[in-house]
């Protein structure tokens, strides 16, 4: 197999090699950080751009999804006008189209052969593995509240349960194979994935991981498993919870407190609830601004200055943590229907394109725009390079029979 892809490398112009080669590295770039991570984006939008210009080809214009891209960009554009300040937020819009220009430019470059995706996926898979050893070494050396390793922020998590979920679909729709070496394999990687981001404390990246595996195992398996797979993912993590919580080590009992009774209070105590205190902030501005919002990303810009008016505990941070309050916020009454509509376009794409194979790419931006999920910053630089990296792969991916030879 190895050779197929030496060969197949080999067969490509001198600047498709590069460009390929280029593009594979993107996974463990980003774990040298923000930096080199946004310049390998910008270089193959950069790339894309002068392509297109080039050539004078726009086919990309006609795929499915594009049309709620627009209508999405649009609305960003109309906000930004009646923002209190116009340049800041169309700066923001600016800045923010180089990642859906991204995901256009990999549909662009690497469309035609399943070489490309499966040359992906391994790079994913590698990275995922050079991950876990930096993350357990981590763990077992140097046990903390919150584990951070190779990044200088808490976020090891997120980049295992976001940017590297395709290695996670892939290993959960193996699973079920016929060959128990691969079985085998498959459960392994997974376990140790699904505990490392546990012990990362990182709750939603676990939840993001968790759930994913969960709908893959569902749709995957025979109609017999469709209920047991599931359910022996809850009753393993119950298990392990359990035994976890009899340890007197503080940090161990702190991590099992935030996935049980602290996530459980965050969830159901409105009143002093740190989730629902930066929930409040977003339906606070909506309420004042329900028309057009007060432009993208311009929340953190002006949050403490709002008056608040919905009578509730607000804490302002940089964005309110979920993708549709902070549309509300920032666009308007019509934003939220805006992004659900580009959500559905993108994950139907991924879907009706897989119905032909054994592929669960679809999964990934199901999980990632679902409308009561806890999100990052929708115009941030390193969450939507986690975001948007595995939605290019996800489209790029769907549909093709990969691993055939395997």
């Amino acid at each position: 197999m190895i050779n197929h892809y030496f060969e197949f490398v080999k067969s490509l112009k001198t600047p498709e090699k590069f460009l390929l080669i280029f593009w594979l590295l993107g996974p463990m770039i980003f774990m040298s950080g923000r930096f080199l991570s946004d310049l390998w984006l910008t270089t193959i939008v950069i790339t894309f751009i002068s392509y297109s210009i080039i050539t004078k080809n726009i086919f990309w214009a006609s795929f499915t999804w594009i049309k709620s891209l627009f209508i999405l960009i649009f609305l960003f554009l109309i906000s930004s006008c009646f923002s209190q300040d116009t340049y800041f937020c169309f700066s923001e819009t600016l800045a923010w189209l180089r990642f859906p220009l991204f995901l256009l430019a990999i549909q662009v470059f690497f469309k035609d052969k399943k070489e490309y995706c499966e040359l992906i996926l391994l790079s994913i898979t590698l990275s995922l593995i050079v991950m876990l050893i930096i993350g357990y070494t981590e763990a077992i050396f140097y046990n903390k509240d919150r584990l951070m390793w190779p990044f200088s922020n808490k976020i090891p998590g997120s980049y295992v349960a976001k940017a590297l979920l395709p290695a996670t679909i892939l290993f959960s729709t193996v699973l079920f194979s016929k060959k128990i070496s691969i079985r085998i394999t498959s459960l392994l990687i997974l376990f140790f994935t699904a505990y490392y981001v546990f012990i990362t404390g990182e709750r939603m990246s676990f939840i993001i991981l968790i759930t994913s595996m969960m709908i893959v195992f569902y749709f995957s398996s025979s109609k017999t498993m469709k209920i047991i797979s599931p359910l022996s993912v809850i009753i393993i993590l119950g298990l392990i919870i359990l035994l976890l919580g009899q340890s007197e080590n503080e940090i161990i009992q702190g991590k099992i407190s935030r996935y049980t009774s602290g996530l459980f209070l965050n969830l159901t105590d409105v009143k002093n609830s740190d989730y629902w205190a930066v929930w409040f902030s977003g339906i606070n501005i909506f309420f004042q601004n329900p028309l057009t919002g007060i432009g993208p990303a311009y929340m953190a810009e002006i949050c403490d200055s709002v008056k608040n008016v919905i009578n509730q505990n607000i804490s302002c941070q940089n964005h309110p943590h979920n993708y549709y309050i902070q549309m509300l916020a920032e666009t308007g009454f019509v934003g939220p229907f805006a992004l659900l509509y580009f959500a559905y376009s993108i994950s139907k794409f991924c879907y009706v394109r897989s119905l032909s194979q054994v592929s669960y790419f679809w999964v990934i931006p199901v999980i990632f725009f679902f409308p009561i999920a806890q999100n990052g910053d929708f115009f941030a630089q390193t969450g939507n390079i986690f975001t948007w990296f595995p939605l290019s792969v996800a489209v790029l991916c769907s549909g093709k029979r990969l691993f055939e030879k395997t």
